[in-house]
């Protein structure tokens, strides 16, 4: 029989409690954190960008693949397909400025023609939506009963 620790004798335990450690370095936080994220549209938004993003940098180069992956980043971040949250009256991306969304979306559609898309075009905006929920989301998740399974999780590990 397995016993499972209460959340509250977890919270005794020494963890590292970063967006980096705990989303990009333990899978089960980067899976717990991922279901989080899909409880807001915003931040659902933001990290289906973020996972595109990453398919289309680990597609081997194969350009149809890429073409595929670069329309579906582009029409993430087009404001014309997007529709206001339901949480609020703004859209999932409006902590980037026009100026940004419009680059990126317009590197989108190039990278989306090209027979051979570069790889790295979509750093800097992924970087600015990681910035986003490295920060408030983060902060937000660390509240909810998604972290204090992480911690638990953590807590078997450790065999305590």
């Amino acid at each position: 029989m397995h016993l499972v620790c209460h959340v509250k004798c977890c919270t005794v335990l020494p963890i590292i409690c970063s967006y980096s450690y705990v989303v990009e370095k333990q899978p089960i936080g980067k899976l717990l954190f991922e279901q989080f994220c899909n409880t807001n549209e915003r931040y659902a938004r933001a990290w289906a960008f973020l996972c595109k993003v990453e398919e289309y940098e680990t597609s081997d180069d194969d350009g149809e693949s890429r073409r595929t992956l670069a329309k579906s980043i582009a029409s993430l971040l087009s404001v014309e397909n997007d529709a206001p949250c339901t949480s609020s009256d703004s859209l999932w991306c409006s902590f980037l400025s026009e100026d940004f969304i419009e680059k990126f979306t317009s590197i989108a559609n190039d990278a989306s023609h090209e027979s051979e898309p570069s790889s790295g075009i979509f750093f800097e905006a992924y970087k600015s939506v990681q910035s986003f929920l490295a920060d408030r989301s983060f902060r937000k998740f660390l509240e909810t009963h998604y972290f204090h399974r992480y911690l638990q999780w953590k807590w078997l590990e450790k065999g305590l």
